[in-house]
């Protein structure tokens, strides 16, 4: 035992841990190339279309809405079908849209229905109509105010670097 524990020197025990992960690197590295992001479906599911940096990612794909699942008996009910639901969220993505091209947040890196700004304003106007619209008729709409010294730091234009 002590003849064994006297062979093995600091060194060449570094030199068999260094091998030994070199080894398990070139074993992990050939399966990461076998493993192909666009090799197909990911359990299943589609794979979401490529990068387009220049377009809106507010609503991608040209799926459509999902069909709705009815039960028996209520085929009538058609206010939550997936058209309908979808051009609401049509309505509701284009305040957010109309924020970008106001570039109400300062630039056209970040926008969106942000509280306190005109697109929140607008979308809470449009929710309230809705609920007007759908028979609701004791609708309260919760204002908050704030000191009118008060700031908000918010980023108007960025980079990232990959190195």
């Amino acid at each position: 035992m002590k003849k064994f524990a006297r062979s093995l020197r600091p060194a060449s025990g570094l030199k068999l841990l260094v091998s030994l992960f070199g080894a398990a690197c070139l074993v992990c590295s050939g399966q990461l190339v076998a493993q192909s992001p666009d090799s197909g479906p990911w359990f299943g599911l589609e794979l979401p279309p490529p990068l387009q940096p220049h377009v809106s990612p507010a609503i991608i794909g040209n799926r459509g809405p999902a069909p709705a699942v009815v039960p028996d008996g209520e085929a009538g009910f058609a206010e939550l079908r997936g058209e309908r639901i979808s051009a609401d969220l049509r309505s509701i993505v284009d305040f957010s849209v109309q924020s970008r091209v106001a570039r109400e947040l300062g630039g056209d890196q970040l926008w969106g229905r942000v509280s306190g700004f005109a697109s929140a304003r607008a979308t809470i106007d449009w929710t309230v109509e809705q609920f007007r619209q759908a028979g609701i008729g004791d609708i309260r709409v919760q204002n908050f105010s704030q000191q009118s010294d008060s700031q908000l730091w918010l980023p108007t234009e960025w980079e990232v670097t990959l190195l």
